[in-house]
């Protein structure tokens, strides 16, 4: 399988849909094709290139995937997921608002370069809104391993038995996908899979570059804010649909 990682976000609400809400639907569309979702907190960040508009909602995700499916197959059901959450691709304004936008930031340790696709994700290094949050998903894998070394004893041994998630659901209405989205990849059933981390081996070859780069903005440039912590954040789109509440 592949280890992919995505970036995604959202600024603008899409029917009774707010920024949160459309990621939690967003998350529970991409749970179809990915295997072991691992995601980061929600980030509020300050808009990038065209910055008189809303604040976006961040965070990162990180799974895995068949390995016949390529990147350009991805990108494509990533287009029908962004466009069932109301994006318009003829009609936005270029860096303006949209109500989801996902980016391929890295497909195992391939790199593309293509007019539409390029991979790595070209303007990773500048983007603090990427950055934090895979640093986080990245650490989050490392203290799992860590955890689940200290269990075994044996470190080598224990690389060698990943849990990962795997969740499959049916589709429906926005809304429906959005409110299902947090019972259903918080109840997925963990299988064994005698492997290593190949979660974590997305980050082994840019762990430092990832770190360095953000670290390089500098603290005051980030104006990235955690607003939704990881756990947090599937049992709170859950609970603020299944009370019919929208923020925005």
């Amino acid at each position: 399988m592949t280890p992919v990682a995505l970036g995604l976000g959202s600024n603008k609400k899409f029917s009774c849909l707010s920024p949160e809400e459309i990621l939690g639907g967003a998350i529970f569309e991409l749970s179809k094709i990915l295997y072991g979702i691992e995601i980061s907190s929600v980030y509020r960040t300050k808009a990038m290139y065209v910055v008189d508009q809303e604040d976006f909602y961040n965070m990162a995700l990180v799974g895995l995937l068949d390995d016949g499916i390529c990147a350009r197959a991805l990108l494509e059901k990533i287009h029908e997921i962004e466009a069932a959450f109301g994006r318009d691709r003829e009609k936005e304004i270029r860096f303006g608002p949209r109500s989801l936008d996902i980016d391929i930031e890295f497909f195992g340790r391939q790199k593309i370069l293509e007019p539409d696709l390029q991979i790595p994700h070209p303007r990773l290094k500048e983007r603090a809104f990427v950055l934090a949050p895979l640093l986080e998903v990245l650490n989050s894998l490392e203290s799992k391993e860590a955890a689940r070394n200290a269990q075994s004893g044996d470190a080598p041994a224990a690389r060698a038995a990943v849990k990962i998630t795997s969740t499959h659901a049916n589709g429906g209405t926005p809304y429906a996908q959005a409110a299902r989205a947090a019972s259903h990849i918080i109840s997925s059933n963990a299988m064994e899979r005698s492997s290593d981390n190949i979660k974590g081996e997305i980050f082994c070859f840019c762990r430092d570059e990832i770190f360095a780069a953000l670290f390089s903005l500098g603290e005051k440039d980030c104006g990235v804010e955690k607003i939704i912590r990881a756990q947090d954040f599937l049992p709170f789109i859950k609970s603020r649909l299944q009370d019919g509440r929208s923020s925005r």
